[in-house]
């Protein structure tokens, strides 16, 4: 018999490996029992249960701390009956963990059916089971810390720093998606695996050394956790340029940095090949730092723009190099971060590098006119003003000559996403009659042989409507934006489903495509899909990173199996789905160097008594969250008179300005969603103008008379 030292799992921390799995096959030997099979079946078990059931009958109640002590002793007793602990026992904490989950499992089963009265539900653990499962894992081994229990199950000896540095630097999902990976027979990747690591996960908090130096190395080295190595690419980028880059005249400090990681590396007591791995990565960390310091300036922008901030700055720099590396880029720096300068000097760096030709811009139509703006030699970015054509709702006859200048001359294409919805008829039919009755004027002629030619390129008939959709997709361009893409998260609605068939002509997926928001806040499944559809259609993602593991293929050009693929998974992971192709910088980290942040001031707003109250009540109630709150004290505000007199002036304006270039709305509608008050107005397509020629705008000027559908369009229609 051994030493008490070394027969007691209470002093001692591990059992050997191999060890405590002999001593039961010479147990089942001993029984006759058929021990030939995948899954040992352990004969202590059946004691254990034997027991557990005697201590329900004797105690009623699992929950009795002193029942639960006296089965461990028991338990313990047993294991010191066996005839021989070697040394070196450090190796196999594993045989330990799987006695405690075959007890769990036990213990769980005989509460339930104690409880219920019914076969076990493993879905459903009640409890009661996982209160009594905690108390004999600490009476059973009280000098093993819990995550050392939970964790070491799966790390061999002398890799928790590892997972410290992992944890650290990319928190509990991944490593819990690294685990799912690497112990996939041990460890499932699911809501549960997760709450569980959290539970014990205390030990990895306080890691505070370079992640670089001890983050497990397959992360760094195989395809496999490729998600990962990119996140802790991101995670790192992020951190020097914040902390070493963003508030410096040049790169000088983040290569100072990045050199003490790599000493870190070799003075780490790695062995080589780790060393060299790791300092690859570190290399590639320097590498991107300098190209984005010395990117070559693209001749035609200005090197200063307003009060003598560089152009591009360093963040529109950094978003260059990420434009180019990603391809697929969801760019989501703050408001009045500069998202339109980067994703303008990003493609004239690309064009002038011949990785790119022509750029089609996206944008609601409320952005229109910066997008002009931006892209002349006045007030915009350019020494030198470039071609750009603009899809304008106005002149509808004289339209296809900018798609003509589209397609021939222009480098830059913007068109509002609304446009999308409409056709242009290439060429003005009206001219064939002219030329049958001789009468055309030479300006006239030049319009009929032009648009001739480009109908014929497009391979329609002159005069015939083509679809604006269609014409963007088969304009060329290489460099997609879509500017304000929140404007695009209803999957299924009419907009995000013509920008996306855009996004996949084939142009477009061999080239660069942005999404550009400050807004990348996600409430819904749907929300998150639609820009992950964005993100990732049409690309080579047969193994989708982090869904979960890498070991899930996703189609995301189909709505439907992005959602199935995300439903139910952790929200963090989902989240990491984004950031592998997210670029976010708060306001303050887009600040060129020696410019402070602008003061605000906040400006409360004046309401009456009753808002005020109404306003209080909404905001103590105790049964509301903080995001219902929200929703609801914006309902209250949208539905004020003054915010219904605002709508109207916009639709007046807009039906005006509709009627001045001959169309007429086809309807409006008033209503109230859960959200809040508003109005639509859908100018409809050619053809259900054709069919509905008359003007569908009607209701009563009457409130008493009429609801609220009626008296607002009828107010509208008073106006005009």
């Amino acid at each position: 018999m051994a030493s008490a030292s070394e027969t007691s799992p209470a002093s001692a921390k591990v059992l050997p490996k191999d060890w405590l799995l002999g001593q039961l096959e010479l147990r089942y030997q001993a029984m006759g029992v058929d021990h030939r099979s995948d899954k040992v079946k352990h004969p202590l078990f059946d004691e254990i249960r034997s027991r557990i059931e005697a201590l329900i009958e004797q105690h009623g109640d699992l929950e009795n701390r002193q029942a639960l002590g006296e089965l461990c002793k028991e338990i313990r007793d047993m294991l010191d009956q066996l005839d021989h602990v070697p040394k070196g026992m450090d190796t196999a904490i594993k045989d330990i963990k799987k006695v405690l989950v075959e007890i769990r499992k036990h213990i769980e089963e005989v509460v339930m059916r104690w409880k219920q009265k019914r076969p076990v539900n493993r879905n459903k653990v009640t409890q009661d089971g996982i209160r009594a499962c905690q108390v004999l894992r600490e009476d059973f081994c009280p000098e093993l810390p819990p995550l050392e229990l939970l964790a070491k199950g799966y790390i061999p000896a002398g890799e928790l720093k590892a997972y410290r540095a992992l944890y650290a630097e990319l928190g509990e999902v991944a490593l819990a998606d690294y685990w799912s990976e690497v112990f996939r027979d041990k460890f499932e990747f699911n809501d549960r695996d997760i709450q569980n690591l959290r539970e014990h996960i205390g030990e990895f908090q306080h890691y505070t050394g370079d992640p670089l130096e001890y983050v497990p190395v397959p992360i760094l080295q195989e395809d496999k956790h490729r998600a990962l190595r990119d996140l802790l690419f991101n995670k790192r980028r992020d951190y020097y340029y914040t902390n070493y880059y963003k508030d410096h005249d040049d790169v000088s400090l983040v290569l100072e940095q990045l050199a003490k990681a790599r000493q870190g590396i070799q003075d780490s007591g790695a062995d080589s090949d780790e060393r060299k791995i790791r300092a690859q990565f570190v290399g590639e960390l320097e590498e991107y730092f300098l190209k984005a310091e010395n990117l070559a300036q693209p001749a035609r922008l200005k090197d200063k723009i307003g009060e003598g901030k560089d152009y591009p700055a360093q963040h529109q720099r950094i978003s260059m190099v990420e434009i180019e590396r990603q391809r697929q880029l969801l760019l989501a720096d703050d408001v009045g971060a500069g998202k339109t300068g980067s994703c303008i000097a990003a493609f004239e760096y690309l064009r002038e590098q011949g990785k790119a030709n022509k750029a089609l811009i996206l944008c609601p139509p409320s952005v229109l006119g910066e997008w002009e703006k931006r892209l002349s030699d006045g007030e915009g970015y350019f020494t030198e003003k470039p071609n750009v054509a603009v899809i304008h709702p106005n002149h509808r006859k004289e339209r296809w000559k900018e798609w003509r200048r589209a397609f021939e001359e222009s480098e830059y294409v913007l068109m509002s996403y609304s446009m999308a919805r409409h056709n242009t008829p290439i060429g003005d039919k009206s001219l064939l009659e002219k030329e049958g009755a001789g009468t055309l004027n030479d300006q006239e002629e030049q319009d009929l042989a032009e648009g001739r030619a480009f109908a014929a390129a497009l391979g329609v008939e002159f005069g015939d409507s083509v679809p604006n959709e269609e014409l963007a997709k088969r304009v060329g361009a290489d460099f997609m934006t879509m500017d304000e893409s929140h404007y695009l998260r209803k999957p299924g609605g009419a907009d995000h489903e013509r920008a996306f068939r855009i996004s996949q002509c084939d142009t477009v997926k061999e080239g660069y495509m942005v999404l550009a928001t400050a807004t990348p806040i996600y409430n819904t499944i749907d929300d998150v899909a639609a820009s992950l559809r964005f993100l990732n259609a049409g690309q080579d993602r047969s193994k989708t990173p982090g869904v979960p593991g890498g070991k899930e293929t996703v189609d995301f050009s189909n709505i439907g199996s992005i959602r199935d693929a995300i439903r139910g998974k952790h929200t963090r992971l989902v989240r990491n789905l984004l950031s592998l192709r997210m670029l976010r910088r708060e306001t303050e980290d887009s600040l060129p160097v020696g410019f402070a942040p602008n003061m605000q001031e906040p400006h409360y707003a004046e309401l009456s008594e009753y808002k005020r109250a109404l306003y209080e009540a909404i905001r103590e109630d105790p049964f509301f969250d903080a995001t219902e709150k929200i929703h609801e004290l914006w309902k209250q505000s949208a539905m004020s008179p003054e915010k219904e007199q605002q709508l109207v002036d916009v639709i007046v304006e807009d039906i005006k300005q509709a009627r001045d270039s001959g169309i007429s709305p086809v309807r409006i509608a008033f209503g109230m969603t859960g959200d809040a008050k508003g109005m639509t107005r859908d100018f409809g397509t050619d053809d259900e103008r054709a069919r509905l020629a008359t003007d569908k705008i009607r209701g009563s000027n009457d409130p008493k008379t009429s609801n609220t559908d009626a008296y607002i369009v009828g107010r509208i229609r008073k106006r005009l």
